[in-house]
């Protein structure tokens, strides 16, 4: 359940959640070269999207909307050590408090991996689930790497969209994941009565 109250009290814990994460806010600070390195990633990284999508004016109409303050709720983390090298970006895309919301996690600088980073990660979707009452987190992604990340954080596959991708012209399946409180254990999950 969203607790308003809640948020607020999470809310200087969220923009700086751990070492390894920092909340990109543009009313704080100028994104504009984080922004422009996202683009190229996004645009130029293998199975980052699917070529139907990869083209300057989606994927900057993609950045654009997580900052829209008139738009869906979207939070997007810096992925670095310490203020450190740009690496990645975390981001939860279309949030429902009390509900739901999809993420996307691309994180490119290879240093960063390891359980540093999953022990944050980890400890950062429980911060967001509890501070926004999330029960359930979505992520679509072709990359099988992405696919066992999820794994390790508590996500299970629940479909596989064949041939739903391209990079290249070459098809790949979608995995289709989602954590919820109620695989996870957690107490935004559904009591049975």
């Amino acid at each position: 359940m969203f607790d308003p109250e809640r948020l607020k009290e999470k809310a200087a814990t969220l923009k700086a959640p751990s070492p390894m994460f920092r909340l990109l806010t543009p009313a704080e600070n100028d994104i504009s070269q984080q922004a422009a390195e996202l683009a190229r990633r996004l645009l130029t990284s293998r199975l980052y999207l699917s070529d139907e999508l990869r083209n300057e004016e989606y994927v900057h109409w993609l950045i654009g909307s997580w900052f829209n303050p008139r738009g869906p709720m979207s939070l997007v983390y810096e992925v670095g050590r310490g203020g450190g090298s740009f690496g990645g970006v975390v981001a939860f895309q279309g949030i429902l408090p009390g509900w739901k919301c999809a993420m996307m996690a691309k994180i490119w600088d290879r240093k960063l991996w390891g359980a540093q980073l999953a022990r944050e990660t980890k400890e950062l979707l429980a911060l967001f689930e509890g501070a926004l009452g999330v029960e359930r987190i979505e992520i679509d992604t072709a990359d099988m790497g992405m696919v066992r990340l999820g794994r390790m954080m508590g996500f299970d596959v629940e479909g596989i969209r064949a041939r739903a991708f391209r990079w290249d012209g070459e098809p790949f399946d979608v995995y289709e994941l989602a954590r919820t409180q109620e695989t996870i254990g957690g107490c935004y999950g559904k009591q049975e009565s």
